[in-house]
């Protein structure tokens, strides 16, 4: 399982490879801890979760479903 430190040291190479961007409405739902729905296929494994271009956290994919992987600590802070 990968760390949230991880993610935010991504470079922007890594993030064009395993990142995936999400809109407004999704990325209020990913800080909260919940998992999103997405209509995208993807390859099954761990997603760097971007916004707007920057590093957020990550998520697990796998039946359509990104799987949160933010930390406990920091969802519901915002």
């Amino acid at each position: 399982e990968p760390s949230w430190a991880m993610a935010m040291a991504a470079e922007k190479e890594q993030l064009d490879v395993i990142g995936y961007e999400l809109n407004d409405e999704e990325i209020i739902q990913y800080l909260r801890g919940h998992e999103i729905e997405i209509k995208d296929q993807l390859e099954k494994g761990f997603k760097i979760i971007t916004y707007r271009g920057y590093s957020i956290g990550f998520a697990n994919f796998s039946q359509n479903k990104l799987k949160n992987f933010f930390p406990k600590s920091l969802r519901n802070k915002l």
